[in-house]
């Protein structure tokens, strides 16, 4: 074979990784998105939290990854031996070359996996308490605006609108049109469902369609579509299908009716009752008034004749009033002299109390305190003077200046000493002598032999 016939990339060499990159490029540009049906083996669920499981049919098998993102879309719970149409992407896994299936929405296949997604689905959200019939709401007994979500072109919606006209034609009936068949079904009934928060005077809601298969019924199977009736703030009655149809929509609601003409009945009052109510309420309320007033008038005569005369009850209470007018002077009167005695005796304790007298009574004897006070200082000034005198005498006899008055000296030596041996002081030494009027220096001469 020669060169020429080899295709254009026949001498190139690949590595593995370039290789599978290719392929994986070629792979994902040709199938960009698929839809394969078979049947779920191999399940796996690791602490990832992502789904692994392989999609086989009776000549192969293909590996599908579904992450844990797109789990909450699941309308059924992923099972071994499950049949399962899985849409998504084709992919190569480089690190092992494998191809495989990125999973980005499953569904059963075929009635019997419906039925079974059904009984999964009802089975978890009877588990939350969404089912539960204590948290079912009672019906307004005579709405006057109702909310409709229906198809607005089928016959569910022109059964509802007659039965609620014949019978309570008071109530406005409010459509909002959605599909009820098909894949968006389910997202327009949610949002219809969230809507009523914005709608004034809404009382209650209807969700409405006529009869079909399984498939057909499918969107009032919708885990959303439950969780909006749940949520809705009135009350939701559900008219799906035949007698024989039941959904999950129906459980969730307040109240399921067979037919669409059955939740317009549950909803309205029959106008020809509500008259024949009214009309035997309306006897009833004159038989009781009747009643009433026979018994307000036999008590207004036994009232009549206990009170006998309006002058004689007048002259009563004003003889009444004339007794406790002069009970209450006289009392009057007891209660004046009593707080007067007790205003003397306060006088006169006051009077006792007078700051004034006080003040006059500690004035003389503040006054009487001083003098004594007075006297006391002048005999003990007295006493110390006399003190004084005597210690000044005895000091004035002791004072050497005294004795030098009387003609006597003081000698002392050059260093100041007192001078009172003469045999102390060597001949020639001068001494001072301190006289009564001054001083004087002198020489001590030898003694005479």
């Amino acid at each position: 074979m020669s060169n020429a016939r080899l295709p254009a990339n026949a001498h190139r060499i690949f590595t593995v990784t370039d290789l599978t990159r290719s392929l994986r490029g070629l792979i994902e540009t040709t199938f960009p998105f698929v839809a394969v049906c078979g049947e779920i083996s191999n399940l796996r669920r690791p602490a990832s939290g992502h789904c692994y499981f392989t999609l086989k049919d009776q000549g192969a098998q293909l590996r599908c990854v579904l992450f844990r993102t797109q789990q909450r879309y699941l309308t059924c719970r992923l099972t071994d031996g499950l049949a399962a149409l899985c849409r998504g992407r084709i992919t190569v896994y480089e690190p092992r070359g494998d191809y495989q299936l990125v999973v980005d929405m499953v569904e059963p296949a075929g009635a019997g996996a419906l039925q079974l997604a059904f009984e999964q689905l009802k089975r978890r959200l009877a588990a939350e308490g969404l089912f539960a019939q204590e948290r079912k709401r009672p019906l307004p007994p005579a709405p006057r605006r109702i909310a409709v979500i229906s198809s607005p072109t089928g016959a569910a919606i022109q059964d509802f609108c007659r039965t609620a006209r014949q019978r309570f034609p008071c109530a406005a009936i409010v459509l909002l049109p959605v599909r009820v068949q098909g894949e968006e079904a389910a997202a327009e009934i949610r949002r219809a469902l969230e809507r009523i928060n914005g709608l004034a005077d809404i009382e209650a809601v209807a969700l409405c369609r006529g009869g079909g298969s399984i498939e057909d019924l499918w969107p009032f199977n919708d885990e959303g579509v439950a969780r909006a009736i749940v949520a809705c703030p009135v009350p939701v009655v559900t008219g799906i299908g035949h007698e024989t149809d039941f959904t999950i929509a129906d459980l969730a609601a307040d109240l399921r009716a067979a037919t669409p003409t059955a939740a317009a009945a549950a909803l309205t009052p029959d106008k020809n009752e509500l008259r024949r109510r009214l009309a035997d309420l309306g006897r009833r309320l004159t038989t009781a008034m009747r009643r009433r007033l026979t018994a307000e008038d036999h008590r207004l005569a036994q009232h009549r004749r206990l009170l006998g005369s309006p002058q004689r009850l007048f002259d009563q209470a004003s003889l009444a009033l004339a007794h406790r007018h002069e009970a209450l002077a006289a009392a009057m009167r007891h209660a004046l002299d009593r707080h007067h005695q007790r205003l003397q005796l306060h006088r006169q304790r006051l009077a006792s109390h007078n700051p004034l007298v006080t003040l006059e009574r500690r004035r003389l004897r503040l006054a009487s305190n001083n003098n004594r006070l007075v006297l006391a200082l002048r005999a003990h000034l007295d006493r110390l003077t006399g003190q004084l005198r005597a210690r000044a005498a005895a000091l004035q006899a002791m004072n050497p200046r005294q004795v030098l008055e009387r003609g006597y000296a003081l000698a002392q030596t050059e260093t100041g000493a007192l001078v009172t041996d003469p045999a102390t002081v060597p001949p020639g030494a001068r001494l001072t002598l301190t006289l009564a009027r001054g001083r004087m220096s002198v020489e001590r001469l030898p003694d005479p032999e």
